[in-house]
């Protein structure tokens, strides 16, 4: 334990295992002699488990609200889900914003991130957000972490867009920083918010680390192709993919990693026209993701470029199947268009709506050999978007919103 340093408090409303930004973010801190806390929602057992093998040993990690069954009392984990359909229902009916939309116990995850009297508080996601901005109303020191674009992502019809985009403008104008996930969101939020400071661009690459194991050797599925994702479901792209896959005639396995919405994978099947195979695998342990995807040729980064949130992020995706050694086929989104400007020999961009090209680009990548100074290329991968990276711009700007008056 850091007992003598100062203590930082990361806000989160996901589990860990769904939020990487945090658990690498929190490890890098404590190793850089701070004390560290996170607070989260709990909602599963299993979860739990899992991210707490994320976490090194001496970073706390807590429930903000704990709603997991056995853990929780019925009052403790029913009143915070009566109070989200109140909400549901007000705004369906008035079009009225709550917290209640985004989180459970929002006043008593406040309550329990000021018992923590932090020296900075980091908030992530829209949890991280609003009580994030609650505690700047209090002056407290806040940090904001802008993973997507909260109020530029119209999820359904319940989302508050109104009350994130009111938070995303306290936060900008009060934040102690604000960081996000690539350039293109970074100037589209200071524009937005006509901020003095641009966001410090924090990329979702992982530790070089994980490649210690791998030995860039032939692809040991070479015709097939990887897609990823934490669910298997409709609307992420799998649609056109199919569309693309029927337009090529020689036998191709797609292998489709996550958790399969119910039926889902008979939909797929029942699109498909020619011959390919549709394989399934269930999600794994982050440690096993990067050996899975290395035995790929090539990986489908299909992210959409409506609404703006997915426009301008890069997600973890694409920076993955880099570090795995894989080729990309990806829509051209801004944030992408960002990474496939550095890897024009790995990267080929495609209209997210012209499955055509989508075919073409994946029969081009099944064929392409890795230039001679693949090592270059993967140096660039290293020096600029592995969490190695990251960490250096991390701990700069943690240290400057600390020592700040």
């Amino acid at each position: 334990m850091n007992s003598n340093s100062k203590h930082i408090v990361i806000l989160t409303g996901q589990h860990l295992v769904a939020n990487p930004r945090v658990w690498k973010e929190a490890n890098t801190l404590y190793q850089n002699g701070y004390r560290v806390t996170i607070l989260t929602t709990f909602y599963d057992a299993a979860k739990l488990a899992a991210d707490q093998q994320l976490l090194l040993p001496g970073v706390v990690y807590k429930a903000g609200v704990n709603m997991i069954t056995g853990q929780a009392n019925f009052f403790e984990r029913t009143m915070p889900r009566v109070w989200r359909r109140v909400a549901m229902l007000v705004k369906k009916l008035s079009g009225a914003d709550s917290v209640h939309l985004l989180m459970y116990s929002p006043a008593q995850q406040l309550k329990n991130a000021l018992a923590e009297q932090a020296d900075l508080y980091i908030a992530h996601q829209e949890a991280g957000l609003l009580i994030g901005t609650e505690l700047i109303e209090l002056e407290k020191k806040v940090a904001f972490d802008i993973e997507d674009w909260y109020s530029r992502d119209y999820i359904n019809e319940f989302r508050p867009v109104a009350l994130l985009k009111r938070k995303e403008a306290l936060a900008a104008e009060k934040g102690a920083y604000i960081s996000c996930p690539s350039n293109a969101m970074a100037n589209a939020l200071a524009d937005a918010y006509s901020m003095k400071r641009k966001p410090t661009v924090l990329y979702n690459g992982f530790s070089i680390t994980e490649n210690e194991r791998l030995g860039f050797t032939t692809t040991l599925l070479p015709n097939s192709i990887v897609w990823f994702s934490q669910v298997v479901g409709p609307h992420r792209g799998l649609e056109t993919l199919i569309e693309a896959l029927n337009f090529i005639n020689h036998p191709l396995e797609l292998h489709l990693l996550g958790e399969i919405v119910q039926g889902y994978d008979e939909v797929l099947n029942s699109l498909l026209k020619k011959k390919h195979l549709l394989v399934f695998h269930k999600p794994v342990a982050h440690a096993q993701l990067l050996p899975f995807l290395h035995q790929f040729k090539v990986g489908l980064a299909i992210e959409k470029t409506k609404p703006d949130s997915r426009n301008t992020t890069v997600t973890n995706k694409i920076l993955q199947y880099l570090q795995a050694g894989n080729f990309v086929v990806a829509t051209s989104t801004l944030g992408q268009q960002e990474i496939a400007n550095e890897f024009i020999h790995q990267i080929i961009l495609v209209d997210e709506y012209q499955p055509k090209a989508w075919a073409d680009a994946i029969v081009a990548l099944l064929s392409r050999v890795m230039p001679a100074d693949g090592t270059t290329t993967f140096q660039k991968f290293s020096d600029s978007y592995a969490w190695q990276a990251q960490e250096q711009k991390l701990i700069a700007i943690v240290k400057q919103a600390i020592e700040a008056e």
